[in-house]
Protein backbone atom coordinates (compact mmCIF):
# COMPACT_ATOMS: atom_id res chain seq x y z
CA UNK A 1 0.00 0.00 0.00
CA UNK A 2 2.84 2.89 0.61
CA UNK A 3 4.72 1.74 -2.70
CA UNK A 4 1.76 2.45 -4.29
CA UNK A 5 1.02 5.62 -2.52
CA UNK A 6 4.41 6.45 -3.43
CA UNK A 7 3.97 5.65 -6.84
CA UNK A 8 0.95 8.21 -7.05
CA UNK A 9 2.67 10.59 -5.25
CA UNK A 10 5.78 10.33 -7.63
CA UNK A 11 3.34 10.50 -11.11
CA UNK A 12 1.60 13.40 -9.53
CA UNK A 13 4.65 15.32 -8.76
CA UNK A 14 6.04 14.74 -11.99
CA UNK A 15 3.06 16.39 -13.59
CA UNK A 16 2.99 19.13 -11.42
CA UNK A 17 0.30 18.32 -8.84
CA UNK A 18 1.05 18.01 -5.35
CA UNK A 19 4.88 18.36 -6.34
CA UNK A 20 7.60 19.14 -3.47
CA UNK A 21 8.24 22.89 -2.51
CA UNK A 22 11.30 24.39 -3.79
CA UNK A 23 13.61 25.17 -0.90
CA UNK A 24 15.73 28.28 -0.97
CA UNK A 25 19.16 28.20 -2.48
CA UNK A 26 22.36 27.08 -0.02
CA UNK A 27 25.35 28.08 -0.77
CA UNK A 28 28.55 26.13 0.71
CA UNK A 29 30.77 29.12 0.97
CA UNK A 30 30.30 33.12 2.08
CA UNK A 31 30.56 35.79 -0.72
CA UNK A 32 32.14 37.60 1.84
CA UNK A 33 34.97 36.08 2.27
CA UNK A 34 36.55 36.74 -0.83
CA UNK A 35 39.28 39.23 0.15
CA UNK A 36 40.58 41.53 -1.85
CA UNK A 37 44.47 40.16 -3.73
CA UNK A 38 47.39 42.05 -4.87
CA UNK A 39 47.69 40.20 -7.58
CA UNK A 40 45.28 41.93 -10.53
CA UNK A 41 45.83 39.31 -12.57
CA UNK A 42 44.35 36.71 -10.36
CA UNK A 43 41.73 38.41 -9.44
CA UNK A 44 41.03 38.91 -13.05
CA UNK A 45 41.10 35.45 -13.84
CA UNK A 46 38.97 34.70 -10.63
CA UNK A 47 36.05 37.27 -12.16
CA UNK A 48 36.26 35.46 -16.04
CA UNK A 49 35.64 32.13 -14.43
CA UNK A 50 32.60 33.38 -12.75
CA UNK A 51 31.40 35.35 -15.58
CA UNK A 52 32.06 31.98 -17.54
CA UNK A 53 29.56 30.37 -15.47
CA UNK A 54 27.07 33.19 -15.43
CA UNK A 55 26.77 33.47 -19.11
CA UNK A 56 26.16 29.50 -19.09
CA UNK A 57 23.12 30.04 -16.50
CA UNK A 58 21.89 33.04 -18.69
CA UNK A 59 21.93 30.97 -21.89
CA UNK A 60 20.03 28.18 -19.65
CA UNK A 61 17.74 30.68 -19.15
CA UNK A 62 16.92 31.89 -22.56
CA UNK A 63 16.96 27.93 -24.15
CA UNK A 64 14.50 27.51 -21.18
CA UNK A 65 11.99 30.62 -21.63
CA UNK A 66 11.95 29.77 -25.59
CA UNK A 67 11.05 26.32 -24.82
CA UNK A 68 8.00 27.33 -22.51
CA UNK A 69 7.02 29.87 -24.85
CA UNK A 70 7.25 27.20 -27.83
CA UNK A 71 4.95 24.89 -25.54
CA UNK A 72 2.65 26.51 -24.39
CA UNK A 73 2.18 27.45 -28.16
CA UNK A 74 1.85 23.94 -28.80
CA UNK A 75 -0.64 22.69 -26.30
CA UNK A 76 -2.96 25.70 -26.72
CA UNK A 77 -3.06 24.80 -30.71
CA UNK A 78 -3.75 20.84 -29.86
CA UNK A 79 -6.26 21.74 -26.99
CA UNK A 80 -8.19 23.85 -29.71
CA UNK A 81 -7.70 21.00 -32.39
CA UNK A 82 -9.26 18.63 -29.88
CA UNK A 83 -11.93 21.23 -28.84
CA UNK A 84 -12.88 21.48 -32.25
CA UNK A 85 -13.64 17.91 -32.72
CA UNK A 86 -14.99 17.31 -29.47
CA UNK A 87 -18.72 17.94 -30.98
CA UNK A 88 -18.27 15.64 -33.90
CA UNK A 89 -16.47 13.05 -31.59
CA UNK A 90 -19.50 13.71 -28.95
CA UNK A 91 -22.29 13.17 -31.84
CA UNK A 92 -20.92 9.60 -32.95
CA UNK A 93 -20.56 8.53 -29.72
CA UNK A 94 -24.00 8.74 -29.32
CA UNK A 95 -24.83 5.69 -31.75
CA UNK A 96 -21.70 3.35 -30.00
CA UNK A 97 -21.91 0.87 -26.96
CA UNK A 98 -22.79 2.96 -23.17
CA UNK A 99 -19.81 1.21 -22.03
CA UNK A 100 -17.69 2.68 -24.44
CA UNK A 101 -19.16 5.74 -24.49
CA UNK A 102 -18.36 5.75 -20.51
CA UNK A 103 -14.67 5.39 -21.48
CA UNK A 104 -14.63 7.73 -24.16
CA UNK A 105 -15.89 10.39 -21.78
CA UNK A 106 -13.74 10.06 -19.24
CA UNK A 107 -10.86 9.77 -20.99
CA UNK A 108 -11.67 12.89 -22.62
CA UNK A 109 -12.14 14.65 -19.48
CA UNK A 110 -8.71 13.44 -18.41
CA UNK A 111 -7.60 14.50 -21.80
CA UNK A 112 -8.59 18.10 -21.30
CA UNK A 113 -7.47 18.65 -17.60
CA UNK A 114 -4.21 17.44 -18.94
CA UNK A 115 -4.04 19.66 -21.55
CA UNK A 116 -4.74 22.50 -19.23
CA UNK A 117 -2.24 21.67 -16.30
CA UNK A 118 0.46 21.65 -19.37
CA UNK A 119 -0.27 25.51 -20.10
CA UNK A 120 -0.36 26.17 -16.21
CA UNK A 121 2.56 24.71 -15.24
CA UNK A 122 4.50 26.33 -17.91
CA UNK A 123 2.81 29.93 -16.92
CA UNK A 124 4.00 29.58 -13.81
CA UNK A 125 7.41 30.89 -15.33
CA UNK A 126 6.01 33.66 -16.54
CA UNK A 127 5.22 34.81 -12.64
CA UNK A 128 8.21 37.53 -12.82
CA UNK A 129 7.89 38.63 -9.15
CA UNK A 130 8.82 34.83 -7.98
CA UNK A 131 12.00 35.03 -9.96
CA UNK A 132 14.51 37.47 -8.77
CA UNK A 133 17.56 37.56 -10.62
CA UNK A 134 20.71 39.23 -9.27
CA UNK A 135 22.71 41.09 -11.42
CA UNK A 136 25.88 43.38 -10.28
CA UNK A 137 25.15 46.82 -9.28
CA UNK A 138 26.29 49.67 -11.53
CA UNK A 139 26.63 51.66 -8.87
CA UNK A 140 30.06 50.41 -8.60
CA UNK A 141 31.38 52.04 -10.61
CA UNK A 142 30.82 55.29 -9.12
CA UNK A 143 31.45 53.96 -5.66
CA UNK A 144 35.19 53.03 -6.66
CA UNK A 145 35.83 55.35 -9.49
CA UNK A 146 38.56 57.00 -7.20
CA UNK A 147 39.74 53.48 -5.91
CA UNK A 148 42.45 50.90 -7.44
CA UNK A 149 41.32 48.60 -10.11
CA UNK A 150 42.05 45.61 -7.48
CA UNK A 151 39.02 46.81 -5.26
CA UNK A 152 36.41 47.42 -8.12
CA UNK A 153 37.48 44.05 -9.56
CA UNK A 154 37.23 42.30 -6.07
CA UNK A 155 34.11 43.81 -5.80
CA UNK A 156 32.90 42.31 -9.04
CA UNK A 157 33.85 38.98 -7.90
CA UNK A 158 32.47 38.91 -4.75
CA UNK A 159 28.59 39.83 -6.32
CA UNK A 160 29.05 37.19 -8.89
CA UNK A 161 29.80 34.82 -6.09
CA UNK A 162 26.44 35.83 -4.70
CA UNK A 163 24.45 36.42 -7.66
CA UNK A 164 25.68 32.54 -9.36
CA UNK A 165 23.79 30.41 -6.82
CA UNK A 166 20.37 32.35 -6.83
CA UNK A 167 20.53 32.68 -10.57
CA UNK A 168 21.18 28.66 -10.44
CA UNK A 169 18.15 27.96 -8.27
CA UNK A 170 16.22 30.40 -10.46
CA UNK A 171 16.72 28.78 -13.65
CA UNK A 172 16.36 24.93 -11.78
CA UNK A 173 12.44 26.24 -10.45
CA UNK A 174 11.91 27.26 -14.30
CA UNK A 175 13.17 24.14 -15.68
CA UNK A 176 11.31 22.15 -13.11
CA UNK A 177 8.13 23.52 -14.15
CA UNK A 178 8.89 23.28 -17.93
CA UNK A 179 9.52 19.94 -16.89
CA UNK A 180 6.01 19.28 -15.52
CA UNK A 181 4.31 21.12 -18.36
CA UNK A 182 5.79 18.72 -20.84
CA UNK A 183 5.09 15.59 -19.28
CA UNK A 184 1.48 16.63 -18.55
CA UNK A 185 1.77 17.65 -22.42
CA UNK A 186 2.89 14.10 -23.16
CA UNK A 187 0.92 12.11 -21.26
CA UNK A 188 -2.39 14.49 -22.64
CA UNK A 189 -1.11 13.45 -26.35
CA UNK A 190 -0.52 9.65 -25.27
CA UNK A 191 -4.48 9.99 -24.10
CA UNK A 192 -5.91 11.76 -27.27
CA UNK A 193 -4.05 8.80 -29.46
CA UNK A 194 -5.62 5.98 -27.33
CA UNK A 195 -8.57 7.94 -27.42
CA UNK A 196 -8.57 8.20 -31.35
CA UNK A 197 -8.01 4.56 -31.90
CA UNK A 198 -10.36 3.27 -29.61
CA UNK A 199 -12.99 5.50 -31.74
CA UNK A 200 -11.78 3.98 -34.59
CA UNK A 201 -11.63 0.60 -33.25
CA UNK A 202 -15.16 1.28 -31.97
CA UNK A 203 -16.60 2.51 -35.45
CA UNK A 204 -15.02 -0.34 -37.24
CA UNK A 205 -15.69 -3.78 -35.70
CA UNK A 206 -18.23 -2.70 -33.05
CA UNK A 207 -22.05 -3.52 -33.85
CA UNK A 208 -24.18 0.12 -32.81
CA UNK A 209 -27.58 -0.60 -31.12
CA UNK A 210 -30.20 -0.60 -33.02
CA UNK A 211 -33.60 0.71 -32.25
CA UNK A 212 -36.10 -1.77 -33.48
CA UNK A 213 -39.73 -1.99 -32.60
CA UNK A 214 -41.53 -4.92 -31.47
CA UNK A 215 -45.28 -5.82 -32.56
CA UNK A 216 -46.83 -8.47 -30.28
CA UNK A 217 -50.18 -8.71 -31.57
CA UNK A 218 -51.14 -9.94 -34.83
CA UNK A 219 -51.09 -7.14 -37.68
CA UNK A 220 -54.52 -7.17 -40.79
CA UNK A 221 -54.14 -5.05 -43.73
CA UNK A 222 -57.66 -3.93 -45.69
CA UNK A 223 -57.82 -2.34 -48.45
CA UNK A 224 -60.71 0.46 -48.81
CA UNK A 225 -61.20 2.70 -51.78
CA UNK A 226 -62.38 6.17 -50.18
CA UNK A 227 -59.66 6.03 -47.19
CA UNK A 228 -57.03 3.60 -49.20
CA UNK A 229 -54.98 1.35 -47.04
CA UNK A 230 -54.81 1.42 -43.55
CA UNK A 231 -53.35 -1.14 -40.82
CA UNK A 232 -55.20 -2.53 -37.82
CA UNK A 233 -53.51 -3.98 -35.43
CA UNK A 234 -54.82 -6.69 -33.13
CA UNK A 235 -56.64 -10.46 -32.88
CA UNK A 236 -59.91 -10.79 -34.79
Amino acid sequence: MKKLKSRILEFTGDIGIAAPEQKSPKNDYNYADYQLSTDLEKTIHHLNFLKNIEDQEEKRLESIDNKTSNLIAQTAVVFSLVGLFMPFLMEKMTDLNILIRIISVLFLVVTCFLYILAIINAIKNYHISNFNYIKPSAKNVIEFKDKETQNFVAEEVRDLLYAIPINRFNNDIKGTNLLHSYNAFKLANLLTGILIATFCFSMLFLQKEENTIKIEDSVRIHNSKRFGSYVKCGNK
